[in-house]
Formats: C-alpha cells, sequence, structure tokens
C-alpha cells in the first residue's frame, strides 16, 4: 500500500521556518508510491520534480502531466491530487507559500512591493506547467542541496533555508512572467497520455 506522502509542518507553522511567508515546504526524492488526496491550499502550490514523472488532477479542472525538469505553480484555493491519489516514485521539490499572508516580509530580503509583484506574476500566469529555465533550475538544485543538510533545531539551517527558498521563488515569479515560458499544452498531455497507453506496443 502506497505511504502518505509526509508534511514535514503544519499550516501556520511557517514551514517551520520563521518565515511567515513560506507555509509548508518539502521533497526529496521517493522510492516508492505515495498518498496524496484532494486538497486545497490558502497559497500558492509550487511542486519543481528533479527526475521521473507525476500527474497531478484538477477537480473539474485538467490532469497536468509534469517529467523531470518541469515545474507546477496552483493557485491558491484549487482543488487537486495525485493521479488516483497517488504520486508516482519520483524526485520533487515543493513549498506553499502566500505573498498576502500578514507579515510574509518577515525574515525574508523581500520588501511588500516585492511581494505584491511576486503575487500578481504568480496569479496572471494562472495554474501552468512549464519546462523550468536553467536559472530556476539551478536554484532548485541550492534549495535540494539545503535540504539535505537541513536540521530544524539549528537556526543557521534555518536561515540557510529562507534563503535558499527566496531564491527559487522570486526565481520562479521571474520565470513564469518571461516573454518565452513555454506552458505544457493539451496536445502535449494528449501526446503523452496516449505514450504511456502504448509503451508496451511494438512499434510499426
Amino acid at each position: 500500500m502506497p505511504r502518505p506522502y509526509a508534511h514535514p509542518a503544519r499550516v501556520g507553522d511557517s514551514g517551520g521556518l520563521g518565515a511567515p511567508l513560506i507555509r509548508l515546504w518539502g521533497g526529496g526524492p521517493r522510492h516508492t508510491p505515495s498518498q496524496l488526496g484532494m486538497h486545497r491550499n490558502d497559497g500558492f502550490e509550487v511542486t519543481m520534480l528533479l527526475e521521473g514523472s507525476v500527474r497531478w488532477e484538477v477537480s473539474n479542472g485538467p490532469v497536468f502531466d509534469l517529467a523531470g525538469g518541469d515545474v507546477c505553480v496552483m493557485l491558491p484555493g484549487v482543488l487537486h491530487r495525485g493521479e488516483n491519489d497517488i504520486i508516482a516514485p519520483s524526485h520533487l521539490l515543493w513549498a506553499v507559500f502566500d505573498p498576502r499572508f500578514p507579515g510574509a516580509t518577515g525574515n525574508t530580503p523581500f520588501t511588500e512591493a516585492d511581494l505584491r509583484s511576486m503575487d500578481r506574476r504568480l496569479r496572471a500566469a494562472g495554474n501552468i506547467v512549464f519546462r523550468a529555465p536553467e536559472a530556476l533550475v539551478r536554484a532548485a538544485h541550492v534549495w535540494e542541496a539545503a535540504r539535505d543538510t537541513f536540521r530544524r533545531d539549528e537556526e543557521a539551517d534555518r536561515t540557510m533555508m529562507r534563503s535558499t527558498l527566496g531564491l527559487f521563488l522570486w526565481t520562479l515569479a521571474e520565470a513564469v512572467a518571461a516573454p518565452g515560458v513555454v506552458r505544457k499544452s493539451e496536445e502535449t498531455r494528449r501526446a503523452v497520455t496516449f505514450i504511456d497507453a502504448h509503451l508496451p506496443e511494438p512499434i510499426g
């Protein structure tokens, strides 16, 4: 039976980092399927897939397919889940963050104007899956390196994690607003679904 996909901190705990902007965060390699049922967040949810493939189902909406190197942003309040309540084995990073949360600038390098800009860019992009540009991939690897050595009871580690997540989120907001951002289209989704369904068949 799949294991639940554990949340490292409760909403309202600022992700355990002392930064109200960051509500939840986590990730890493998963070698077995994990449970992730229908849920919604008060803030944005970002998922960065480093390896493997996952599929997010939106209630009364589309299916989002992610392959290694893709990033997905879900708007606040969107009801979604892993496909059939499951996340396939994969290596991913995720965070829930809210630029509108009271005091969200606390323990971050951001001003209120910065967070208004971040919020505006992400809302304008909508629910989106796209290929992460190189700058965002680099920021994700910095985040992953900080996660690998993170100790919640060490202030230096919390400071490092706040900094690396801040770097990732700012780079994300710039990426979704870039003129060249390429959304994964419905045609791409259908092609991936077809390939999945016919992969075992002989090639004609």
